[in-house]
């Protein structure tokens, strides 16, 4: 479906065959974005021992995946060479030209992946390489998306000012799946420390069971909805790094020595999950949620003197929406968790003006290196 904001823009145009034309094009990469997004990569991954081919099953498996990729990117194309000309100086100066023109780049950059996509998949380092074709896959479907939204976007932007969440068609899907990775992420990266200072004050005895407990706990991130949302090729570290820890279990009595330089570079591989992130779109969404935050904790600190219970649910209001944050800053994640163990809503007196202080001081802080 047409974002509602798109469809406003489109109802305020006085050009009603612009709006047409326009509509469709929308109608068409809303289409093609929903497509997009629907790829699960767990269905091809294979198993460890299958991981260092793509051989001709996986092949035959992806080929439908493959097509149906290039026919949507092309079902696009098609509506815009239909609606749109070549040339966009043909037409009459102004906004209608402004927009031929963005549809054209648009469309042209789209054009040049797809022939850009055939080269990649014929390389022989993807086609000897399960990991590496699903990672290429998902990289170029992730992009066509991406340069659907743009286009999107940049037209609209043309008539109105508009906000990417606005128009762009698959957004809050997007940056629901950034956040979820993010907050997920982070807790694994802290439960990861916990677990390295219990192996580290660990008596030998204990080693077998604490391997044991690392391999459930990866197991179970493996299995989270979470980890679906990550590339491939960091899947793939996962995965390797996973299979590495079974394989050492199964030989019977790892050392200390071994666990920890395991779960050292585990650390490694979770500290780069967080890097692999999308920057721009979580940026985005961390300047609003500062923003909303502190608008409650404004209200929150203006009822203290006067209605403690209004302060308080403002205060919980704050609280509600910082959760968007967790994973940015580890201070403030611990501060998330802390207040989890407590009804916000009915603090009062010096307890409520003391966590209205921090919170503020913590987004304060944050707010630093959200530019």
């Amino acid at each position: 479906m047409v974002p509602p904001k798109l469809l406003e823009i489109l109802q305020s145009l006085g050009d009603p065959e612009l709006a047409r034309r326009l509509e469709k094009v929308y109608l068409a990469a809303s289409h093609a974005v929903g497509r997009l997004s629907d790829f699960n990569l767990l269905a091809y991954e294979g198993s460890s021992a299958q991981a260092a081919s793509a051989d001709l099953s996986l092949w035959e498996e992806m080929a439908p995946v493959i097509r149906d990729t290039v026919m949507d990117v092309n079902a696009l194309l098609t509506v815009i060479g239909a609606l749109f000309p070549d040339d966009p100086g043909l037409l009459p100066e102004g906004k209608p030209r402004a927009v031929a023109e963005r549809i054209g780049f648009g469309r042209d950059r789209l054009a040049a992946q797809v022939a850009k996509l055939g080269e990649t998949l014929r390389s022989p380092a993807v086609m000897s390489d399960r990991w590496n074709l699903l990672s290429e896959l998902q990289l170029f479907r992730s992009g066509f998306r991406e340069q659907m939204g743009e286009l999107v976007f940049e037209t609209a932007s043309v008539f109105a000012y508009v906000q990417r969440r606005e128009v762009v068609p698959g957004f809050e899907s997007d940056l629901s799946s950034a956040i979820e990775v993010r907050s997920a992420v982070a807790d694994l990266r802290r439960e990861l420390a916990v677990r390295h200072q219990t192996v580290e004050e660990a008596e030998l005895e204990d080693i077998s069971w604490n391997a044991d407990q690392m391999a459930r706990e990866m197991d179970a991130f493996g299995a989270g909805s979470a980890f679906q949302g990550l590339r491939a090729q960091d899947k793939r570290a996962l995965s390797e790094h996973r299979q590495q820890l079974r394989m050492r279990i199964d030989r019977g009595h790892p050392t200390k020595a071994d666990l920890k330089r395991w779960m050292e570079a585990y650390f490694v591989i979770a500290q780069s999950l967080a890097g692999n992130l999308n920057p721009e779109l979580l940026k985005e969404n961390d300047r609003e949620v500062l923003a909303a935050a502190g608008v409650h904790l404004e209200q929150a600190q203006q009822y203290a003197e006067t209605d403690g219970t209004l302060s308080a649910r403002a205060l919980a209001a704050a609280v509600d929406v910082g959760k968007g944050l967790y994973g940015r800053d580890e201070a403030l994640d611990a501060f998330l968790r802390q207040v989890e163990t407590v009804t916000i809503s009915e603090l009062q007196g010096p307890e409520l003006n003391a966590t209205v202080d921090v919170f503020r001081e913590l987004l304060s802080n944050l707010s630093v290196h959200v530019t």
